[in-house]
């Protein structure tokens, strides 16, 4: 049996060539399809945004909101980390 662990690591993809960022990609998508939850903590947001079906995003280490897929935008997301507010 599979028992799944928490290894949180910070921007874990940035240092990795573009072909190994897409087969890390592929295998957290096949990891998230059998059902594992998947933290990913990056300030990359293009990065954020291919990844992510939630983003909680914070300011000052609080949280200031959460965005659904669809609803996550680049603009959104900054808005909330730097106001704390989405307006």
């Amino acid at each position: 049996m599979f028992v799944p662990t928490l290894d949180p690591r910070t921007s874990p993809i940035v240092w990795r060539s573009s072909g190994t960022k897409a087969e890390l990609y592929s295998l957290l998508d096949q990891l998230a399809q059998e059902g594992l939850a998947i933290l990913v903590i990056s300030s990359d947001l293009p990065e954020v945004l291919a990844l992510a079906d939630r983003v909680l995003v914070m300011c000052r280490g609080k949280l200031t909101g959460e965005l659904d897929r669809g609803e996550a935008t680049e603009e959104k997301i900054m808005s909330l980390a730097a106001l704390g507010s989405e307006g």
